[in-house]
């Protein structure tokens, strides 16, 4: 029973030592480049989905010093298909200045909302709550007001609907087999150990 327990008391532990790995090494910032600034978004739970989205927003200058005094917004616009967006996908960058959508886009978007981002603890740094509420093409345009003066860069996120968490699923998974193979191997030595009594 000894073994079982540390058995299992480990497999626990790596589970949550790989959840806790999965989240830190998940958190990936995309970087755009405008006008010398880079501005980098990402998600802290590694992919956006649909629903509510934590979002972090990023901003150094060209000497790599973080930009903390910058007023941050972004613009989230569904479209129907990949092929709606504007010109470029996702690398297209807008200058200071333009709109929250290309002008190039001809098919308007079929929902728009605008998130006003949060000074974060770290200078430079700028967090939200983003709600993603549809599957589809949305496409993200981050407008920074840095000295008076609109940076905006633009992103492209692919929404599907949400399902089960297979990192999840698949650690517990390991968990369940591993339990249950200790308690085949601890049943098997009980066995032998009474067959072996009975012999005497």
């Amino acid at each position: 029973m000894k073994a079982i327990r540390i058995l299992v008391l480990g497999l626990i532990l790596i589970s949550i030592f790989s959840i806790r790995a999965f989240a830190d090494n998940g958190v990936q910032y995309d970087v755009k480049e405008v006008d010398g600034y880079k501005v980098g978004l990402a998600f802290p739970g590694g992919m956006a989905q649909m629903g509510h989205n934590m979002v972090n927003i990023q901003i150094a200058d060209s000497q790599g010093q973080m930009v903390g005094n910058a007023k941050v917004t972004i613009v989230a616009e569904l479209y129907a298909d990949s092929g709606s967006s504007s010109s470029g996908g996702g690398m297209n960058m807008n200058m200071g200045g333009s709109s929250a959508a290309s002008s190039s886009t001809a098919e308007k978007p079929m929902q728009t909302m605008t998130l006003d981002m949060m000074p974060a603890q770290q200078a430079g740094q700028y967090q939200g709550e983003l709600t993603l509420d549809q599957a589809g093409h949305w496409m993200l345009t981050v407008n920074s007001l840095i000295n008076n003066q609109q940076k905006s860069v633009e992103f492209t996120e692919e929404i599907s609907k949400g399902g089960p968490n297979m990192l999840v699923i698949s650690i517990f998974a390991i968990v369940i087999v591993g339990i249950i193979a200790a308690a085949a191997i601890t049943r098997r030595r009980s066995a032998k150990k009474a067959v072996q009594e009975g012999a005497k």
